[in-house]
This record gives structure tokens, C-alpha cells and sequence, in this order.
């Protein structure tokens, strides 16, 4: 790591803060959390059936290449709606993006930890067991885990896409 360049960005930020206007209620962090993760899930969400069924209801799982796949999808369309929720965010002259490109991304886990409650349904359990604590803590760090690998892409994603973007202003500039 000491030896790695320095990340280079393309425009020095000024020491004077600027102030955040009013925005829309499309544009709060709640509102974007709840548009970010539908498209994720939506790709992750036949996959997720199958791979929960194989393992809470012991079934077997022969498909790693085509999870590997469902994988990438995920990945890349995480990338994706939270680049297009940055530029909507830095549009509106919203310039703390940070941990809202982190939270956009990572908003998926709560989606697959509300489908977990939903799929222990079709369990047959007691919801007031020990059976049921025992999977609510499983699903519970396995949502954790997903909304940080989902985070994880949205905030790089979010980065290189500001790199890119205000590299070209900074180019134009000159």
C-alpha cells in the first residue's frame, strides 16, 4: 500500500463551504435508499430463492456459474443507479455524496434481510423459537455483508464517476 501512487483528483476543492440548497423529497436519503435497492434486487431476487432454499431447506445447489453471473449483474447495475443517484444528487448542487453513494448501494441488503422474513414464511417455523433467532442472526449478517459489498461498489463506482466527470470540466477549463 506505501508504494501505490497517490490518487490524483482532478480538482483542488475549495476551503470556503458552500451551502446546500433545500432539496426535493426525491432527493433524501431515505427516498433514494428505497429507489436504489429495487433495481439490485430485482436482479438478485430469483437467484436469492434458490440459494436460501438450498440452504434452509436443504435442497441442492448446482448453479455457482450462473450465481457468478447474477453476481456481476448485481454489481453492475448497483454501479449504475448510484452513479445516475450522484449526478442527481450533485445536480441539484448537493455536493455530500459520500456516504449517500455508500448508503444507495448498500441499499439492497435491507430488501434481501425484508425478503428473508418474508421466505421464513414457507419455513413452517415458530416465529417465537429458537429456530427463528437462529435464522433472523444468519440472515441478519448476510444482509449486513451484502449491504457492504454494496456500499463497497457504490461509493467506488460514485468516486470514478465523479473522477470522470469533473476530469472532463477540468480539462474543458484548460
Amino acid at each position: 500500500a506505501a508504494k501505490r501512487p497517490i490518487v490524483d483528483f482532478p480538482i483542488e476543492p475549495s476551503n470556503i463551504p458552500l451551502e446546500i440548497p433545500d432539496q426535493h423529497w426525491g432527493l433524501s436519503a431515505l427516498s433514494q435508499m428505497a429507489l436504489a435497492g429495487i433495481l439490485p434486487f430485482g436482479a438478485i431476487f430469483v437467484e436469492s430463492y434458490f440459494v436460501m432454499s438450498s440452504i434452509w431447506m436443504e435442497l441442492s445447489y448446482y448453479e455457482f456459474g450462473f450465481t457468478f453471473l447474477v453476481f456481476w449483474i448485481f454489481a453492475m447495475t448497483t454501479a449504475a443507479v448510484s452513479m445516475n443517484l450522484t449526478f442527481f444528487q450533485l445536480n441539484a448542487g448537493n455536493h455530500s455524496w459520500w456516504w449517500q453513494s455508500f448508503l444507495n448501494g448498500g441499499s439492497v441488503g435491507i430488501y434481501v434481510f425484508l425478503y428473508s422474513i418474508t421466505f421464513f414464511k414457507r419455513l413452517e417455523a415458530n416465529y417465537f423459537s429458537l429456530a427463528f433467532i437462529y435464522y433472523i442472526g444468519y440472515m441478519g449478517m448476510v444482509s449486513t455483508a451484502i449491504f457492504l459489498i454494496g456500499g463497497s461498489i457504490g461509493f467506488l463506482a460514485s468516486l470514478w464517476f465523479n473522477c470522470k466527470l469533473y476530469g472532463a470540466f477540468a480539462r474543458q477549463k484548460n
